[in-house]
């Protein structure tokens, strides 16, 4: 599993008193998951912007970013979040598979083809993607 707040960065010089604390992220994400679930992808998007604002390498918060993008037809926005997001965890198997179903929406099924092929490798249990490779 993902290292939750694989965000935090010792070098950031923000003032710590401002910055949220893990709890605060675990509660921000939780809420942004139900908004999406619930089909409130602005809301949900607004507060992931919040937690990747201490966190910009969390990577919750960045597939949970992208989730909610695709969702408002903003995917030049998704892909970059899942960009960030693969340079971080190459083998996070969830957002290629979220790559995969921007590329579609966009057609270029070769490249999501390609997309919901790494998912699949990265994480045997998608579904999704061993469906869109059938």
């Amino acid at each position: 599993m993902e290292n939750f707040m694989s965000g935090s960065n010792p070098t950031d010089h923000r003032d710590d008193s401002t910055k949220l604390s893990a709890e605060a992220a675990a509660e921000l994400l939780s809420q942004g998951r139900a908004l999406i679930q619930a089909g409130d992808f602005s809301d949900a998007q607004d507060l992931m912007e919040r937690l990747l604002n201490d966190y910009p390498n969390h990577s919750e918060a960045l597939y949970f970013s992208a989730v909610a993008q695709r969702f408002r037809e903003n995917y030049q926005a998704a892909l970059n979040s899942l960009q960030k997001l693969i340079e971080i965890e190459p083998t996070y198997g969830r957002a290629w598979q979220e790559r995969g179903h921007i590329l579609m929406a966009q057609g270029e099924t070769a490249d999501a083809r390609a997309a919901f092929q790494q998912a699949a490798t990265h994480n045997g249990s998608l579904i999704a993607s061993w469906q869109m490779l059938m």
